[in-house]
């Protein structure tokens, strides 16, 4: 059994509409978050290579801003294991409550503010090595309901190929769902007010209860490790993937509203899902000890995507809000007395529909570890510049915001 509890405090910078002149102006207000949760966890062995594990807890989390929002969420799982012979037989079961409460304001509001939604799921995998041969096949489905979307199906089907001590090749084929949120169905985002030689025009962003349905994504992977030497090890996998129904905008005919006051009209965008898409790409990733004390991470990722709209509909920009070529390098070196130095370094490249240009950042954090007592470490992320900006938000409700330099340091005690 575990469990936390946290009370903080942070900053937020956000964009307030407003039907008084200038009509929108930046606000600085603090956000208060707290929180805590209770996990409880009982394995029951039946054998060696058989089991149960029955897991439940219970989470709570609250926050202020940009409205006040209070979730609470119950969740209960059971898992079984068991070996027959070639075969491993793995099942599960789960039932998940969320009761969430949102006080809405002008800007921002869900309809009905408070709801409790429930999710039953349930899944069976079978891993299979016939004999002792150096194939492995692994058959899974995933079998879900909840209050959004209804039943959905989610099968996977992998396998692997060991060459040699040294070497292994895998492919894979999943589908996977993205399944509606209550943002999705229930919010008003009254993103702008403005003249319009008449009364006051509003442009909102509407949820769809009735027409926002689940995205479909089929996923086909494969990828190859090699051990090239005791100290040096390579990943690399390829991937491609298909998307039915990706998150669209349409547009509607203004509609008059009295409240609240002043009157005024209501230019409307209808969240719907009219794009289909694919996307492809690769990642590749190296660990190399160089020394019995250094050691070193490299990865680096290649994305690619495009949305194909249906008629008229307005595509969201998710095309233009991922990098198409990132990297990360990481050093870990451990130093005499128990200290040790970690630095990490990023390169990311230009988000083109958020108007992002590309950028490095550099981390450095120095631990003392001894073995016995506390952990302590300090830290400085963004080291080598004063600020850069990662994301642009698309929407009204927030500015650009700059991620600054930050100092921290950490007390880790365990017994």
């Amino acid at each position: 059994m575990q469990g936390g509890g946290y009370r903080g405090q942070s900053r937020h910078l956000f964009r307030e509409v407003s039907f008084i002149p200038p009509f929108s102006f930046d606000v600085e207000s603090p956000d208060a978050v707290s929180g805590g949760d209770l996990l409880a966890r009982w394995t029951l062995p039946t054998s060696a290579d058989s089991g149960f594990t029955v897991q439940t807890y219970v989470d709570r989390t609250q926050r202020s801003v940009p409205v006040t929002q209070r979730v609470t969420t119950y969740d209960i799982d059971l898992q079984h294991r068991q070996g027959m012979g070639s075969h491993t037989l793995i099942w599960g079961a789960g039932y998940r409550v969320v009761a969430d409460q949102v006080d809405g304001s002008f800007q921002v509001a869900l309809d009905p503010g408070g709801q409790v939604s429930h999710l039953f799921s349930a899944f069976v995998e079978d891993l299979w090595r016939p004999g002792s041969c150096a194939w492995f096949f692994t058959l899974g489905c995933k079998f879900e309901h909840n209050d959004f979307s209804g039943f959905e199906v989610q099968p996977t089907a992998r396998l692997l190929r060991r060459l040699g001590e040294r070497s292994t090749v895998w492919a894979a084929v999943s589908r996977a769902v993205r399944v509606p949120s209550r943002t999705d169905q229930d919010v008003r985002f009254n993103r702008a007010v403005f003249p319009t030689g008449g009364p006051l025009g509003v442009a909102a962003v509407f949820g769809n209860e009735d027409g926002f349905a689940s995205t479909d994504l089929t996923a086909y992977e494969m990828g190859y490790r090699v051990q090239a030497s005791p100290a040096v090890s390579v990943d690399a996998t390829a991937f491609h993937n298909d998307y039915r129904h990706l998150g669209t905008s349409e547009t509607a005919p203004p509609f008059p509203e009295v409240l609240p006051a002043p009157p005024h009209l209501v230019f409307p965008n209808t969240l719907a899902n009219e794009a289909d898409g694919h996307s492809y790409g690769v990642e590749l990733v190296t660990n190399w000890r160089i020394t019995d004390h250094w050691k070193v991470n490299v990865w680096y990722a290649f994305f690619a995507i495009q949305t194909e709209p249906y008629g008229l509909a307005t595509a969201s920009t998710i095309a233009g809000e991922s990098p198409k070529h990132s990297a990360h390098l990481r050093s870990s070196w451990e130093l005499p007395n128990n200290f040790s130095l970690q630095s990490s370094f990023y390169f990311v490249d230009r988000l083109k529909s958020q108007s992002v240009p590309r950028y490095t950042r550099g981390d450095i954090r120095l631990f003392w570890a001894p073995q016995h007592g506390p952990e302590l470490s300090a830290g400085v992320q963004n080291a080598f510049q004063a600020s850069h900006l990662e994301a642009q938000p698309g929407d009204a409700l927030y500015p650009s915001n700059l991620v600054e330099r930050a100092y921290d340091a950490r007390l880790v005690w365990s017994f």
